[in-house]
């Protein structure tokens, strides 16, 4: 019988594993069967891809190609019409197009492929002229070529005459024709001029192009004549008459469809093949055509690939798993026998370890947001309070928080001391400070005594004796209703320049405990007295954390203790010796004051007075976009120019693009890529300026770690904003000349000054516009309302931005000229997203005025998915009525003040009109600065774009002018933004050699308009 069960016990683990294996190879089945379906759309879509984009290469240099001659044409017939009307005779035309002739002839890039300019004058009697003066068949007939006949009968405007073969040439070429029928003022026919080009330009274009081994084009007539076909025999012959699958394409094509994609076909040399087609301007039909097989060759590479990589898997997959599965039951039965209990502590350590770390992100919010709103003047005083009580709550759970952390790490056997060099003094009065001022409204008096002999600096891990001051200290006032705390420090030398056994005494008059509960003092989660005040906070582990931070620095503790009479505790630490420095009477005097009196109420977030720092530029780099709301608020009061990052590659991206800041702020732990990892490669790039890691991990004792790894310092979450001050004048304030520093401080807005402008600090703004300057001056003006303002670059980031659903915007303020997806095809793309917050979101369209008809564009744009117009440049005015008149009705809760008159500035910069300036601006002369300095970042490197500028790069040219031309707007100089406006209608009018006459002059101007700029931003920092 025992046997049978055994063999049945046998048989269910193989029946077991077969069934846990066969579920793997099915489910790695169907990964192989999805991700083939997946990736063959995908592969094939990047193969229609490739061929639309052969197609769009082809036609556009056979488009350039048609262009050139006939703009020649254009302007050498006028020349000709011009000279006959007054008075030129047969023998100065004749010169005119042999000296036109022999130009282009000897210089094939001026006009390649060029064959011959001719022409038939009736005005002188019926001769022909040819600008090479060639011989002629005795029986060529000019009048009735197609080039003459088809000039007379357009009435003067230009013709293409199809490709044919010319019996002009020196022998049988095809060439194309252009031809233009001359008149003069009364309508009398003058003559014909003509211009013939070698066509085999074109058809090496389509015959020889390198379109891929695969690929081969075809050119046919409107007629569906093949014009080019790699096979000369062709040639001439319809396509239609290939073969059926021919004729078919030609039907689909007469019946209007001029796109044909992906047409399976039989080919000429009776292969299945891929036919792409597309119907020209002037008519023509272009193609490129593959082999079926061939073009489907990595589709079925990539099947292939994933079927045997799927196979490899699930064999691999089927042998660790049924390795898995027998090691499990081995460590089942171990696990059995050791006891659920170890299991259940490990699962519980873990957890609180991985807990522990996530809150303290949200704690930074949480306190940051608290400590920025303590510090106003002026609130309610239940607000005071309320805030007071949420700030000592958020401390106290943190400080929960980090004994969570500290047990879990104590279990998990992870924790290490990491001692440094600290301050005594600074050490004693963190400790002091955080608990006089938690424990303020208890009846407690604290005296503080210390040893003046205590060495100043000494070597240990300072977080920690910090720590287990701080547990004994808070205990002492927890446990103690009224009375006296005491705490006294010392310390004992062991031998000159050997370690320093620091002592802690710490003495309350509170409710002391019996012997049993001295034996249990050190236990996890052990608290007393809990039945009578269950008002005191705490989780228990404080005692036991502080007795394993003792043992490990190998120091002792004992402990004193009665019911009712209070409790005495001495450790004993040892730390290591620096120096023969002590105290002495002075410092330990300094001290002493902390606890003199009741007038130590002082909150923990002591005001303090901040630098104003408009000159200074810094990046934030965090992915928690709570994290960068709160570190913004931080840095606000200091006046400096805030960008933000939610990755590090994005932070990569920017300093690549040539941004410097003052600092960098760089998140520590963040996912794809951390903190350390950033920092490394933005220091490969040679970028020099400080970078300051942001960390809610980092402990004393980690500075040479991050050191070693880019940055220049470290704050810890939290955030204190004692150290953030420190680190803000060491490397912003301290870096910059004193006129600087002085002159800002001028410029500061006293705190008590009335706000002129209403509070939307509750509102959320976007703005997306690919010019920096424009983007700088846009947001600072929102932001004096007190919005939260998120820029980006162009149209696509802003849909992906809407789509993703995170942050929601109140408002969002849309550019329309943009590179990568402009304004108004993403304010179609949002709209078509389909969620409520993409419909619903108000989307505000920033434009220039327009020449023209005002309410027709307006039109256009509200009919695009647009609520509302803005014109450029912002001025403070229209900003003001557009939020008072627009969106203050879509915004409760907001109230406006009454509008005051202010001062208004004075510019002085040749080229810029102080009247507009003031017009825009008004008295806020820190965002017209800020905005000439990102003028001075931004438009010399468009400058320099512009000045290459030629017909394959005249589209981003028309970009970087409007670019130029908008920010001129905005900071006053009008002469400029006249020139570049009539550059950018050049450009978009495809007017390159008009670009070319005036490009250079307007460079000149705008290098000089940088100079004057410059002069002035000077003269204002030496003010």
């Amino acid at each position: 019988m025992r046997l049978r069960k055994v063999l049945y016990s046998i048989k269910d683990r193989l029946l077991h594993s077969y069934a846990i294996v066969l579920i793997i190879v099915l489910a790695f089945a169907l990964m192989v069967i999805l991700s083939s379906i997946f990736m063959t759309n995908i592969v094939s879509h990047q193969l229609e891809s490739n061929a639309l984009a052969a197609l769009d290469y082809l036609e556009t240099s056979i488009a350039t190609d048609l262009k050139e001659p006939r703009t020649l044409l254009g302007g050498a017939s006028e020349t000709v019409r011009k000279m006959i009307i007054h008075g030129a005779g047969e023998k100065e035309v004749r010169t005119y197009l042999n000296e036109i002739t022999t130009f282009l002839l000897s210089d094939e890039e001026q006009l390649a492929d060029f064959d011959g300019l001719f022409g038939y004058f009736d005005i002188f009697g019926g001769d022909l002229i040819d600008g090479q003066d060639r011989a002629l068949p005795e029986n060529y007939d000019p009048v009735i070529r197609p080039w003459y006949k088809e000039a007379v009968a357009a009435g003067g405007e230009i013709v293409f005459i199809q490709p044919h073969l010319s019996v002009m040439a020196t022998k049988p070429t095809i060439v194309i024709a252009y031809g233009r029928a001359m008149y003069d003022n009364d309508g009398n026919l003058l003559g014909v001029v003509a211009l013939n080009m070698n066509f085999e330009r074109v058809k090496g274009y389509i015959v020889h192009a390198n379109l891929g081994k695969v690929w081969f084009g075809i050119l046919l007539s409107e007629d569906f004549d093949f014009i080019f076909h790699r096979e000369h025999n062709l040639e001439g012959t319809n396509f239609a008459d290939v073969n059926s699958d021919t004729a078919r394409l030609v039907s689909m094509l007469k019946s209007g469809n001029d796109r044909v994609s992906e047409f399976r076909m039989i080919n000429y040399q009776n292969i299945p093949s891929i036919t792409f087609i597309r119907k020209l301007e002037n008519g023509w039909y272009l193609g490129i055509i593959t082999p079926e097989e061939d073009y489907f060759e990595e589709v079925k590479r990539v099947r292939f690939i994933l079927i045997l990589l799927g196979t490899l898997l699930t064999a691999i997959f089927s042998v660790i798993l049924v390795h898995i599965i027998a090691e499990k039951r081995k460590a089942d039965a171990k696990i059995n026998e050791a006891g659920k209990a170890i299991v259940a502590n490990r699962v519980k350590t873990n957890f609180l370890a991985k807990m522990s770390h996530e809150i303290r992100s949200p704690m930074n919010v949480i306190l940051g947001i608290t400590e920025m709103q303590m510090e106003k003047k002026n609130l309610p005083p239940d607000t005071t309070i309320a805030l007071d009580k949420i700030h000592n709550s958020g401390y106290m759970l943190l400080n929960i928080i980090n004994d969570i952390l500290d047990l879990s790490k104590i279990e998990a056997g992870k924790m290490e001391l990491a001692p440094v060099t600290y301050d005594v003094a600074g050490m004693i009065n963190d400790t002091v400070q955080i608990n006089v001022i938690r424990f303020d409204t208890k009846p407690v008096h604290f005296i503080l005594k210390v040893d003046e002999n205590i060495p100043s600096t000494l070597f240990g891990d300072a977080l920690r004796v910090k720590q287990i001051l701080n547990n004994i200290l808070s205990n002492a006032f927890k446990y103690t209703d009224k009375g006296e705390v005491i705490l006294s420090i010392s310390a004992e030398p062991s031998e000159p320049g050997g370690p320093v056994t620091l002592i802690l005494s710490v003495n309350d008059t509170g409710h002391g405990m019996t012997q049993d509960q001295l034996d249990r003092l050190f236990d996890d989660y052990t608290r007393f007295n809990t039945d009578a005040k269950r008002q005191i906070e705490g989780t228990g582990l404080g005692m036991g954390i502080t007795k394993h931070f003792i043992d490990m620095m190998k120091g002792e503790i004992t402990v004193k203790s009665e019911p009712g009479r209070g409790t005495e505790f001495i450790i004993r630490l040892p730390q290591g010796y620096v120096d023969s420095g002590v105290l002495g009477k002075e410092g330990t005097k300094n001290l002493q004051q902390l606890c003199a009196g009741r007038e130590v109420k002082q909150k923990l977030t002591a005001e303090i007075v901040r630098e104003y720092m408009p000159y200074g530029k810094v990046l934030i780099v965090d992915d928690m976009e709570p994290n960068l709301y709160v570190i913004d608020m931080l840095l606000s009061p200091y006046g400096l120019l805030i960008t933000t990052a939610t990755s590090g590659q994005q932070a990569i991206e920017k300093i690549k693009s040539g941004f410097v800041y003052d600092i960098i702020f760089m998140d520590y732990y963040m996912p794809e890529m951390d903190g350390t990892e950033a920092a490394k490669i933005i220091r490969g790039l040679g970028y020099k300026n400080p970078i300051v890691a942001l960390t809610a991990n980092a402990l004393v004792g980690q500075k040479k770690f991050f050191l070693e790894n880019g940055f220049d310092e470290f704050i810890s979450k939290p955030i204190d904003i004692r150290q953030l001050d420190t680190t803000l004048n060491k490397f912003v304030r301290d870096r910059y000349p004193a006129e600087t520093v002085e002159a800002a401080r001028k410029l500061k807005k006293p705190d008590d000054e009335d706000e002129d402008l209403p509070d939307l600090s509750g509102v959320k703004a976007l703005i997306v516009d690919d010019f920096k300057p424009n983007l700088d001056g846009e947001s600072d003006m929102l932001k004096e309302y007190k919005m939260q303002v998120d820029c980006l670059l162009n149209g696509q980031e802003a849909v992906d931005r809407i789509k993703s659903g995170e942050p929601k915007y109140d408002i969002v303020f849309m550019d329309l000229m943009m590179p990568v997806m402009d304004g108004v095809e993403a304010a179609r793309t949002i709209r078509s997203l389909g969620t409520e917050y993409a419909n619903t979101v108000p989307i505000i369209a920033l434009t220039a005025m327009p020449d023209g008809d005002t309410a027709g564009k307006e039109k256009t744009l509200l009919d695009s998915g647009f609520q509302a117009v803005m014109y450029k440049p912002f001025t403070l005015e229209t900003v003001d009525d557009f939020i008072r008149d627009w969106m203050y009705d879509k915004i409760k809760n907001c109230s406006l003040p009454p509008e005051k008159k202010e001062k208004i500035m004075e510019v002085d910069i040749p080229g810029v009109e102080n009247e507009k300036v003031k017009k825009i601006y008004g008295k806020k002369f820190n965002i017209y600065l800020n905005v000439l300095k990102s003028y001075l970042d931004v438009v010399p490197k468009s400058l320099e774009e512009m000045s290459h500028v030629t017909k394959e790069t005249l589209t981003s040219y028309v970009t970087s002018v409007h670019g130029v031309k908008s920010v001129s707007d905005f900071i006053g100089a009008e002469e400029a933004r006249k020139m570049a406006l009539e550059l950018e209608m050049l450009g978009r009018a495809g007017d390159l050699s008009g670009v070319l006459a005036k490009n250079g002059a307007f460079i000149q101007y705008a290098k000089e308009l940088i100079v004057n700029i410059q002069k002035y931003l000077a003269k204002i920092d030496a003010k």
